[in-house]
């Protein structure tokens, strides 16, 4: 018997996943390419979202497309080869992990440079984005590394090859000690951080407006932005993961289908995070919105003069922001 639940669940997977792959690799890519442009590589924050960037579309194509080729084609790439399974299982953890904390950082520069603005050439400097981007790669690859020797291609119970942990030695490790060490890294860490990180950046705004000592400016407006999206993105994925036990208890097929339609849509918000900051930045960066219709409506090398004494006006007050 076929369950509406499973009917719309694979619909899930077919239809909406090859459109959050192209909608995301489009708008990565105008992101990189805006946020890289002399005006906007001034502002330190811009190093960190170009970052943010390449790693959002590395983890579509290495986490959606395979679901993607394996609802379509019944094919699972991840369990081809042995080779294959270790780097797949070890990009897509290190990429997604990647991008939460690159988010992070980005939180933290903010709130050094909205609460200490006299520190922030100091503090929110290209060097300092420079290191803290090869000081969280290389902490995440040092942790993630685990995957090529604790992970391998075995035969399930239907005689199937699939990528999995293999060894009893790891058993419990993979059971329990690393659903722990993922949730904490990719979701319940980076969470707390820029929540409360994006309260106390607000409450001091508002204060400074409220004085008419500062007013938020375009990037801590992006971030705000971005970062807001990211906890309502991934919070329903924290909650299946952690309830999941409770809600479906038991291994009925109408239960399992019921699973499989809650834990596709709880995916899918999480893949659609990576795929839609471009429009984010769009919506709520004005600077970036003027970066991006000088590279699509300029004429050779004219330049719009009015634009460009902004774009100044921007580039002198970016370590305040």
């Amino acid at each position: 018997m076929i369950y509406t639940e499973t009917t719309i669940a694979k619909g899930l997977w077919t239809y909406c996943a090859p459109l959050i792959i192209i909608l995301g690799t489009i708008g990565n890519t105008l992101s990189l390419i805006v946020l890289t442009r002399k005006n906007m590589r001034k502002i330190t924050s811009s190093i960190y979202l170009s970052v943010l960037a390449v790693v959002d579309t590395t983890v579509l194509y290495t986490g959606l497309l395979r679901h993607w080729i394996r609802h379509i084609y019944d094919i699972d790439i991840r369990s081809i080869t042995p080779g294959g399974c270790k780097f797949h299982l070890f990009f897509i953890y290190f990429s997604v992990h990647h991008s939460a904390w690159i988010l992070v950082a980005v939180t933290f520069e903010r709130l050094v440079a909205v609460y200490i603005p006299h520190k922030a050439r100091i503090y929110c400097s290209s060097f300092i984005a420079f290191i803290t981007v090869c000081l969280i790669s290389f902490v995440l690859l040092f942790i993630n590394l685990h995957f090529f020797w604790t992970s391998g291609i075995k035969i399930n119970d239907l005689g199937i090859p699939e990528c999995d942990i293999v060894g009893n030695r790891y058993k419990n490790f993979d059971m329990y000690t690393w659903p722990l060490i993922d949730a904490c890294i990719a979701s319940f860490i980076p969470f707390i951080i820029m929540f409360t990180s994006n309260v106390l950046i607000i409450i001091k705004v508002r204060k400074l407006t409220s004085t008419n000592e500062s007013k938020m400016t375009s990037m801590t407006a992006m971030l705000l932005t971005v970062n807001f999206v990211f906890i309502i993105c991934t919070s329903p994925i924290v909650l299946y993961y952690n309830f999941k036990t409770t809600w479906y208890p038991d291994d009925e097929e109408s239960t399992i289908a019921k699973a499989d339609l809650h834990d596709a849509i709880c995916n899918l918000f999480v893949y659609t995070n990576n795929s839609i900051n471009f429009l984010l930045y769009c919506l709520s960066g004005p600077k970036f919105r003027r970066e991006l219709r000088r590279m699509l409506w300029r004429k050779g090398n004219q330049i719009d003069p009015q634009s460009n004494i902004q774009n100044q006006t921007d580039v002198e007050t970016a370590p305040a922001q």
